[in-house]
């Protein structure tokens, strides 16, 4: 629509839409973000159960989470909003990393013992047998970590 001077366009103002209480409707009552960092964090438990190699991008994806569950926080906090999902996301995450972490310095720290089970499993037949692996990987740790006897 031309406004009064040729070559200018008129602006034409909205009328705010507000519901039955008076708010205004167009506007957002809760911060967008927590949602994404809940499914990554789902995702990034999925993917770090297998711990190597999908669990460094599971990893990966909970450390994404809580970078957008902390900045989707910090958001909804200037904004006064609502953040679903972005504390239950960081905590989430924090503890999936944790959780990670703890069990590939497990691994590492018990590798030649892991290694030795896994290769006695493969050699065994029987069930029998692969209970002997069990209990000699089981006598191993403990051995390793001195609470043996």
């Amino acid at each position: 629509m031309l406004g009064p001077r040729s070559g200018t366009i008129a602006r034409v103002s909205r009328p705010e839409q507000r519901g039955r209480d008076g708010t205004n409707r167009t506007k957002r009552e809760t911060e967008p973000g927590g949602g994404r960092a809940v499914l990554l964090v789902v995702a990034g438990i999925l993917l770090s159960s297998a711990l190597l190699p999908w669990g460094v991008l599971g990893l990966g994806l909970e450390i994404a989470a809580i970078v957008i569950g902390v900045r989707t926080l910090r958001r909804a906090k200037v904004s006064g909003r609502a953040a679903p999902g972005a504390f239950a996301a960081v905590v989430g995450g924090s503890l999936a990393v944790t959780f990670f972490v703890l069990a590939l310095a497990f691994v590492g720290y018990f590798y030649d013992e892991y290694d030795a089970y896994r290769s006695c499993v493969d050699r065994a037949i029987t069930s029998t047998a692969s209970d002997a692996c069990r209990t000699q990987f089981d006598r191993s740790v403990r051995d390793r970590m001195g609470l043996t006897p």
